[in-house]
């Protein structure tokens, strides 16, 4: 899963409500039923962790994915939330095409290229450019009262 759906998947839950609870018999196996029951009907579930339980949410978590095949999304708190994709549900949730966040990370690979390119200027260019900027800068002190042979000395 891309960090692109992993957002997106996230924002989806962020209005949900938990729809299972865990308490103090942590992961059963009729808990690992209800989990794999809601799934296969929702796809994206949310599930609150009790006070109660003395279990860390990130390793129930991991724990649950394991048995019912899904993926974890996020857990945050004592909220814990899963997708598995369900390829028979026709209004399933459609993901963000991981083939388009592949091409958005081309993209800003080549524009970080592009600006950290360097371009090869001749040194005729460079030379002229240079005594441009000398002329220009001798023009400014002189309009101040000060030769350049006097700066120089003035500055080292």
């Amino acid at each position: 899963m891309t960090s692109k759906q992993r957002a997106y998947l996230k924002s989806l839950a962020m209005t949900m409500d938990s729809i299972l609870q865990i308490g103090k018999s942590v992961v059963t196996p009729e808990l690992t039923k209800s989990v794999d029951e809601a799934l296969e009907a929702r796809e994206l579930i949310k599930i609150h962790v009790l006070k109660n339980c003395v279990a860390n949410p990130k390793e129930i978590a991991a724990l649950l994915a394991e048995r019912t095949h899904a993926e974890v999304v996020q857990v945050i708190g004592r909220k814990i939330i899963l997708y598995r994709h369900n390829r028979k549900k026709k209004d399933g949730i459609e993901l963000p095409k991981a083939k388009q966040a592949k091409e958005e990370k081309e993209d800003a690979a080549m524009a970080a290229v592009v600006e950290n390119a360097k371009i090869e200027i001749p040194e005729a260019m460079l030379t002229t450019e240079q005594r441009q900027m000398y002329d220009q800068f001798a023009q400014r002190i002189t309009m101040q009262g000060i030769q350049m042979e006097q700066y120089m000395q003035m500055t080292g």
